[in-house]
C-alpha cells in the first residue's frame, strides 16, 4: 500500500444555494507536517492564552489591592492628623480651664532622652566601637487606635469634668440683681458711716438704687430657704444656691416666690421698695461665700457703663 505525505481537503460548494449550473469542487493538497505545525501552533496558543489570561487577571488584581491599600493608608494618615488636632484643642481647653492633663499624650521624641558621663581619657573607641557601645533602644509611634482610645477616655473625663464645672457655675451668683439701665450704687461692700448714726459701720453688702418697683432678679439657681421681714432690712429674702453660695435681698417692696421654691438664673423674685431702715428706693444685695459675706461686685459679669456710681462718705 503507498503511502502520501500530503493531505488532501476538499471544498465542497453549497449545492441548496446553487440553482441553475454545476460547480466545480476545489482540492487543496497540503503537506502532513504543515498540520503538525498548524495543530502543535495551536495547543501552544491555548496553553500560553490560559496562562496569559490568569497574568492578567492577577496583574490587575493586584492593582485593585495597591490602590485599595493606598487608600486606606491616605485615610488612615488622616484620621492620624485629625487626632492631633483633636489632641491639640483638647490641651488648649484644658490650659483655659486650668485642667492639669491626669494622662499626658506620649511624645516619642521625649522618650529618646540618654545622658552621658565622665570621659575616660584612657579609653580609645573608633567610630564603630562608639556606635556599638551606645546601642540606642529603638522606639515606636503609639499605635493610631491606642492614640485614639487614650483620647477617647480623655474626652469623656474632660466631658465629665465640664459637666460639673457648669453645674457650679449655674448655682454661682454671676449677674446682676436689677433689671434696670438706670442703676446707682449708692452704697458699696465695706467700712463707711453710718447715714443714720454717723459711726463707723461695715456694710456686708451692696446697695443698687433705682426706681419704685424695679424687677429684681436671683443671680443664680437655688432655692428659696428665707422670706421675712426685719425692722432693718425690710423685707428681705435669701436664696440658698449650693453648699458654697447664699445670696440675700432686702428693702424690698413686693415678693413674687415662695419658701422652698426652685428658681432660675434670672427669674425676677421680687421688686425694689424702700421698707425697713432706708433713706430711698433701693435693693441691698449680698452674696455669701462659705459662710462668709463677700464683695458682690466682684461676681457681677454683665456690669456695663450705664452703672453709675454715688462715692459713699466713708
Amino acid at each position: 500500500m503507498r503511502t502520501t505525505n500530503t493531505i488532501t481537503i476538499i471544498v465542497q460548494p453549497d449545492w441548496k444555494k446553487k440553482r441553475g449550473g454545476i460547480r466545480s469542487t476545489t482540492t487543496i493538497r497540503l503537506p502532513k507536517r504543515i498540520l503538525y505545525y498548524a495543530l502543535i501552533g495551536f495547543m501552544m496558543l491555548i496553553c500560553f492564552g490560559i496562562n496569559g489570561s490568569r497574568a492578567i487577571s492577577k496583574n490587575i488584581m493586584l492593582h485593585i489591592t495597591v490602590a485599595a491599600h493606598r487608600q486606606a493608608l491616605d485615610n488612615l494618615r488622616s484620621i492620624e492628623k485629625r487626632v492631633d488636632r483633636v489632641s491639640r484643642e483638647q490641651g488648649i481647653i484644658r490650659s483655659f480651664l486650668g485642667i492639669e492633663n491626669s494622662a499626658p499624650a506620649f511624645d516619642v521624641n521625649e522618650r529618646k532622652g540618654v545622658g552621658g558621663s565622665h570621659p575616660n581619657l584612657t579609653m580609645s573607641l573608633t567610630p564603630l566601637k562608639f556606635e556599638e557601645e551606645m546601642n540606642v533602644p529603638s522606639f515606636e509611634a503609639v499605635p493610631l487606635h491606642k492614640r485614639v482610645h487614650d483620647l477617647y477616655d480623655d474626652v469623656h473625663e474632660l466631658s465629665a469634668t465640664l459637666s460639673k464645672m457648669a453645674k457650679r457655675l449655674t448655682c454661682t451668683p454671676t449677674i446682676l440683681p436689677v433689671q434696670d439701665d438706670d442703676i446707682w450704687i449708692t452704697s458699696w461692700f465695706g467700712w463707711r458711716r453710718s447715714p443714720f448714726t454717723g459711726l463707723k459701720e461695715f456694710h456686708k453688702g451692696l446697695d443698687l438704687s433705682g426706681r419704685r418697683g424695679t424687677p429684681i432678679l436671683v443671680t443664680a439657681d437655688g432655692t428659696v430657704s428665707e422670706i421675712g421681714t426685719d425692722r432693718f432690712i425690710g423685707n428681705y429674702i435669701v436664696i440658698k444656691h449650693d453648699a458654697r453660695y447664699t445670696t440675700v435681698y432686702a428693702h424690698l417692696l413686693q415678693v413674687s416666690v415662695k419658701q422652698g421654691q426652685q428658681v432660675k438664673r434670672g427669674q425676677v423674685i421680687a421688686s425694689m421698695g424702700n421698707s425697713g431702715l432706708s433713706t430711698g428706693f433701693h435693693l441691698h444685695y449680698e452674696v455669701i461665700h462659705n459662710n462668709k459675706n463677700v464683695d458682690p461686685y466682684n461676681f457681677i459679669l454683665n456690669r456695663t457703663d450705664s452703672i453709675l456710681t454715688a462715692k459713699a462718705v466713708y
